[in-house]
């Protein structure tokens, strides 16, 4: 009844409302509360609580990135955060003491318009550009007694505590599969699985309502396998052959989600048994084994005949997989500045900047007037409008209710 009438309210209400659908990652709660908590005890024990406390601030924003994938990507989505959060509160542990109301204010103001413009590219640099605002925010304002440097470098070990965690600690794939698949790239094969998994539920759907979402599920699952494969690896020109087999069982996936997608646009009726093979594949994926037997083919008409050939190329690719092909997602210098350059950075520099510099403003004025005392705390004004103008969490209305 509750989600029904919160289906009816105005978006902006809904989505503050409505409790989010999907499996808890446990996991990922896991390692938050073995992050903040104990830097901040441990830092308590040894006297040095403000160092905690700017350590616990890093492992806190760090386990924001702390998304679903593969190790090698969680990599670059903490790691390049908090190295931005690190530069921006070494910049505002400067900027502090030695500069006016006004001139760090425009001092804020400018890193703002960099931060959005450059958050522009992606979701990586959009949390690289959050960190370095409220890193800058908070490095400014926070009353710290240790030298700056001390700061940055207790902002660096809580974030990379996070990520020790998230490196080293098992998931549950890897704790309820098979001990013998491997710890490293569990998170891989994970995506890859879901890759075979999302072409089975696509034809299990043709000829229904459903079979729209199920595409988009798909590419979803495509984009999130590609990521997970395209991480930074110590030695990438001498990949393993576990993981060049792993690359070539998702090529194999290409032709087969091509397959489904035809069938889906046709509307043509698909045996209940075609939709077993892929999910065979996904399982063996998973479990690191061959493809095994697969349901015989129906090659009555060309569509179905797409379907089984590349099928049995996925086999093929499971047995025998050694593809050289490393798959890989850079982008050229050329098209980031574009990015960050075009008219979508140029407006979100703009709006960040704008908010980031208007909430420092705000807040030094509260901090230097004679009306209301000295506000010690200001730096949680502008760092607050940073997550506020983010486009990506949601409605802005309902950022605000939250």
């Amino acid at each position: 009844m509750f989600r029904t009438a919160a289906h009816a309210l105005p978006p902006w209400l809904g989505h503050a409302l409505n409790a989010q659908r999907g499996p808890v990652p446990w996991n990922a709660v896991v390692r938050g509360a073995l992050a903040g908590g104990p830097l901040l005890i441990t830092a308590l024990v040894a006297g040095r609580a403000s160092l905690g406390v700017v350590a616990a601030i890093a492992a806190m924003l760090a386990g924001v990135n702390d998304r679903p994938g593969s190790r090698r990507t969680s990599v670059v989505r903490i790691g390049v955060p908090a190295l931005a959060g690190a530069a921006g509160l070494l910049a505002g542990t400067w900027a502090g003491p030695h500069l006016g109301a006004v001139a760090l204010t425009l001092l804020l103001t400018g890193l703002g318009l960099v931060a959005g413009a450059v958050s522009a590219v992606g979701p990586v640099a959009s949390a690289t550009g959050t960190q370095l605002l409220v890193g800058s925010a908070v490095g400014a304002g926070m009353p710290l007694p240790d030298p700056g440097w001390q700061s940055v470098l207790a902002f660096l070990a809580g974030a990379g505590w996070l990520l020790l965690l998230r490196l080293f600690l098992p998931t549950p794939e890897f704790v309820t599969g098979d001990l013998r698949v491997g710890f490293r790239l569990d998170g891989e094969r994970a995506a890859v699985a879901g890759v075979y998994e999302a072409v089975a539920a696509l034809l299990d759907a043709v000829g229904t309502e459903h079979a729209v979402a199920r595409r988009a599920a798909l590419t979803a699952a495509l984009d999130h396998a590609q990521d997970a494969l395209a991480g930074p690896r110590l030695r990438r020109r001498a990949a393993t052959a576990a993981e060049r087999r792993l690359h070539a069982q998702y090529s194999a996936a290409l032709p087969l989600g091509e397959a489904a997608t035809a069938l889906a646009w046709a509307e043509q009726a698909v045996p209940a048994r075609a939709c077993e093979g892929p999910r065979r594949l996904a399982a063996a994926v998973r479990g690191n084994t061959r493809a095994g037997p697969l349901p015989a083919p129906r090659r009555t008409d060309p569509a179905l005949r797409a379907l089984d050939d590349a099928l049995l190329h996925a086999a093929d690719a499971f047995d025998r997989g050694r593809g050289p092909d490393l798959h890989t997602r850079r982008r050229s210098p050329r098209v980031l500045a574009r990015a960050v350059l075009g008219a979508g950075g140029r407006e979100y520099g703009l709006r960040v900047g704008l908010c980031f510099g208007a909430g420092a403003a705000v807040a030094q004025a509260l901090h230097h007037g004679h009306w209301y005392g000295s506000h010690q705390h200001w730096y949680w004004l502008p760092a607050t409008a940073v997550f506020l103008v983010k486009p990506d969490l949601g409605p802005l209305v309902s950022r605000v209710l939250c």
